[in-house]
Formats: C-alpha cells, structure tokens, sequence
C-alpha cells in the first residue's frame, strides 16, 4: 500500500481525500434528484388539496409530508446510503423535518402574507428553497451522520481485508515453486459487518 505515514504508524493514502470529496460530489447531486422528486410530489399534492379548497397551511403542511416520505426513503438509501438500522435515525429524520416544516410553514405564510394569494407560487418556492439547505445540512450531519460513519467504517474495513489478502497472495505466489499446484485466491468480501444501533 503506498501511503505517507504522518506519525506514529498512521498513514493517509492518497486517493482518500479526493474519494471523500468524490462522496460529498454525489451526495449532493443525488440529494438534489431525490429533492426534485420530493418537491414534485408536494407541488402536486398541494395543488390538488388547494383545488379542493383545502386552506394553503394545512395543504401545505400535508403536500411536505408527503414529499417527506419519499426523501426519507430516497436519501436514506440512495443519497447518503446509511448502514444504521434504528429507530433513532427515523426519529432524527422526524425532528429534522419538524422543524424544517415550522420554517417551510413560516416561510410560505410570511410571503403569502406580503403578496396575497397571487404570489402563490413565489411563496412555495421560498418556502421550498429555505428548507432545501436546511434539510441537507441536517440529513448529513445529524440524521444519516451515524449510518454514513458505519457504512464508512466497513467500507475501511473491507478495503483493509482486500489490501491484506492480496498481500498474502502475493507472498504465497512468490514462495511457490515453479510448476507448483495453483492455489486458490480469496475473494475480496461484498458485504461487511456494519454496525446496528
């Protein structure tokens, strides 16, 4: 393994940074899909609750909830591809957009209040873009951050078992006599024991 050791034994390899950042690349772009699917979804169940006349706040309040649901299940496994299974991380899910419904609520009523019912759709917009940073920043850093540490962890964890049995193998191959039965190769692991909890 080519690595620069920094100190005591610690090493850094050197397509881990640009690997991180590469993470963070697709994180946001696949958080902007799912985004634009979750705000499709609200649009559209906020446009028919508000044809059936269904007063703008608790339309709103239940089209968000719907675009919740399909962001919780998108980004959960898609974007951020958390390996936690818990309660706790639905849990910080639901606080997080709580609060970032209060904020979406606020937002929308704040702006329908300036512009009148015209400014219908100015006032979605606001409302959606406001909460958009604030549901990222929140899913990577409180509700998925444990889930995307474990996954992390065993991603190391498998990487090091790859780097490790190849460097067995190698050995075994260069101790083996010419002309010497082939030995079979082990297989790098697919999946690895990422924790619960």
């Amino acid at each position: 393994m080519t690595g620069k050791t920094f100190a005591a034994g610690s090493s850094i390899s050197p397509d881990r940074e640009p690997q991180h950042s590469g993470e963070s690349q697709r994180q946001i772009a696949r958080f902007l899909v799912i985004g634009f699917a979750s705000v499709g979804v609200d649009f559209g169940c906020y446009q028919l609750l508000h044809g059936f006349a269904v007063p703008a706040p608790a339309a709103k309040g239940i089209s968000y909830m719907a675009g919740m649901l399909l962001g919780f299940v998108g980004n959960k496994f898609w974007t951020f591809r958390s390996a936690r299974r818990s309660a706790a991380e639905p849990l910080n899910y639901a606080v997080l957009y709580a609060f970032t419904l209060l904020v979406n609520i606020g937002v929308h009523t704040g702006v329908l209040r300036i512009t009148g019912q015209s400014g219908a759709a100015v006032a979605f917009l606001m409302a959606t873009g406001s909460t958009t940073v604030l549901n990222f920043v929140g899913m990577k850093w409180f509700a998925f951050r444990v889930g995307v540490q474990q996954r992390q962890a065993a991603e190391r964890h498998n990487a090091q078992l790859c780097t490790d049995r190849a460097e067995k193998s190698v050995a075994r191959l260069t101790a083996t006599p010419r002309g010497a039965r082939p030995f079979a190769v082990e297989p790098c692991p697919t999946r690895s024991p990422a924790g619960r909890g």
